[in-house]
This record gives structure tokens, C-alpha cells and sequence, in this order.
């Protein structure tokens, strides 16, 4: 009994230090919705790691952000990303430089590996002083709730995107109604 009297107070203190780790784990932990990574798309192998709490089950979608700071460098970017117009056949009559991705996303539930190529257009983002974003779509999935892990993978560079800014984000598609199964 002498043992484990000496032992309590530090017990307790670790037994502190682990629930504050947690409870910081928790509010350190983005949701789906908030997440913004960087990536450098002309290197090969370059990826991005990320955790993130998905509290709503809905769609998401995961994007690559392609940014320009004025007129002269979004009329280069729109030659490498498109222009985001369609054909009759609605496949992209301009779909930019086609870019292998690969996302793998895992919870404790479901694992997913997925290698898109991201090509054309899905938005267009205005900013101040005439900057702005393209928007290429990855990959959609209804996600369930609970905490996932991202990897987004170049598998393949492209030297034209060097010294151009990218990110990676998701998405949420906004809630309409009741979500198939």
C-alpha cells in the first residue's frame, strides 16, 4: 500500500498530462470543411498528410487549388489547368494538363486508395487585385462521421506548375436532403 501511495501523485499527473493531450488532439483537429494544405505539383512523390473530423455524413469533395496573383500568371495557369468549358458530349473541350493523383483516406472503418486524373475545371475563385484560383475536383465520397486520415500523393510531376502555389482542400457539398444508401 506504502508503493502505491508513493506512486499517486505522479500517476495523477500523468493521468492529467494524457486527458489535456487528448482534449488538445480533439480542438487541434480540423474538420473536413477547414482543411488547406500546400503541395508542390512539379515534384514528383511530393505528398501532404492530414487528419480531420468529418462531424456531418454528407458528400465531400477533396480539390486541388491552383492560385495565380494577377492577370499574366492566370492566363499561364489556365493553359496548364483549362478553361473549364464543355463539349456536347460534356467532357471537358479544354481539359488542361491531365494530373495523376493519389488519395488515400482511412478511418478506423474503411480504406480508401484512389488515383484520379484531375483534369478541366470545377471552379473559379476571384480574389483581390485580380487574383484568384482555378478548382480541379480529385475525388467525391459520402464520408460517415468520425476522425479520417488523408495522404495525397504526386505520383508524377509536371515541371510547368513549377513556382506556381497549389493546395489541396475539401470540400462540402451542401446538405439537400436525406442521403442515399
Amino acid at each position: 500500500m506504502k508503493a502505491t501511495a508513493r506512486y499517486l501523485p505522479i500517476l495523477t499527473f500523468a493521468a492529467v498530462i494524457i486527458m489535456m493531450a487528448r482534449s488538445s488532439l480533439a480542438t487541434a483537429t480540423p474538420n473536413a470543411a477547414e482543411v488547406f494544405l500546400p503541395i508542390d505539383v512539379s515534384e514528383s512523390g511530393t505528398s501532404v498528410i492530414a487528419d480531420f473530423k468529418v462531424t456531418d455524413e454528407r458528400l465531400y469533395i477533396f480539390y486541388l487549388n491552383v492560385h495565380y496573383r494577377n492577370e499574366q500568371q492566370r492566363q499561364q495557369i489556365v493553359t496548364l489547368v483549362g478553361d473549364g468549358g464543355r463539349s456536347r458530349n460534356s467532357e471537358y473541350a479544354n481539359p488542361g494538363i491531365v494530373l495523376p493523383i493519389r488519395l488515400k483516406l482511412a478511418t478506423n472503418s474503411m480504406f480508401e486508395d484512389v488515383t484520379s486524373n484531375v483534369k478541366g475545371v470545377a471552379g473559379h475563385g476571384l480574389g483581390p487585385h485580380l487574383s484568384g484560383e482555378y478548382v480541379r475536383q480529385i475525388h467525391a465520397a459520402i464520408l460517415k462521421k468520425g476522425l479520417y486520415q488523408m495522404k495525397i500523393t504526386i505520383p508524377q510531376g509536371f515541371a510547368q506548375f513549377k513556382g506556381i502555389e497549389c493546395a489541396i482542400s475539401v470540400g462540402v457539398q451542401p446538405h439537400t436532403g436525406p442521403i442515399l444508401k
